[in-house]
């Protein structure tokens, strides 16, 4: 049987309902031979709030992205160093930081996991999953320095922890994952995602509702973690 190229089925994954969209994923990096190693156990976290300094990402009213996202990143960096991890965030303040300075970071700390979190202009809670191929010859010197490259299937067992405790914290319906090409988490060293949390049109942003996804988030880890250390044994 020919085999059918991995970017092929990445772009298709991109279309199909949201119900299908892990699995299918995961059976594209599966088949991949050489992305079939060890994992290893996974015990570093970089929690990556976005923007930051003079760059508010969205605003509404009283609430700004950099804001909420940074409290939910030092709650979730707590529960994970709580938790025996090696926690840390890309920014513990309100300052800028460059893509180049998030990704270098990570390397730094040795991340086994890498996530980015974001608030977005809809309803649901969208995890971005990053690819490291594409088809045109413009795009390979950048590809040839993607530090997802050998990741890739670390990085889609992660998707699926994290949407099954998503999905148990506020409903698999309101969970939906999609590739995100070429951005910097294509050059994490790292199982890396990023999560989109609803507008604030959509929710409140109470302290209880930010610890409630913190929780959810950290459970994702746990359960990525659990999975590692099984593959470990």
């Amino acid at each position: 049987m020919k085999k059918v190229p991995l970017l092929l089925l990445l772009l298709q994954f991109a279309h199909i309902a949201a119900a299908q969209e892990t699995d299918y994923l995961m059976a594209a990096f599966e088949g991949d031979k050489k992305l079939m190693a060890k994992s290893g156990r996974a015990k570093s976290v970089v929690i990556d709030p976005g923007h930051g300094g003079p760059d508010y990402g969205i605003i509404k009213g009283q609430l700004n992205e950099k804001g909420v996202v940074l409290d939910i990143a030092k709650r979730i960096a707590a529960l994970a160093g709580r938790g025996g991890f090696r926690a840390s965030a890309t920014r513990s303040g309100d300052h800028l930081m460059s893509f180049a300075d998030r990704v270098n970071l990570s390397s730094k700390e040795e991340a086994d996991i890498f996530l980015s979190l974001h608030v977005g202009n809809h309803q649901e809670i969208v995890i971005y999953v990053p690819l490291a191929a594409g088809p045109s010859e413009e795009l390979k010197p950048y590809l040839a320095e993607s530090g997802q490259h050998d990741y890739q299937l670390r990085t889609a067992e992660l998707l699926k922890s994290m949407e099954n405790a998503l999905g148990k914290g506020f409903g698999r319906e309101r969970v939906i994952a999609k590739p995100l090409p070429y951005s910097m988490l294509s050059r994490v060293g790292a199982a890396a995602l990023l999560i989109e949390l609803p507008s604030f049109d959509d929710a409140s942003y109470s302290s209880e509702l930010q610890a409630e996804i913190a929780d959810a988030i950290y459970k994702g880890i746990e359960n990525y973690e659990k999975l590692t250390a099984e593959k470990e044994s």
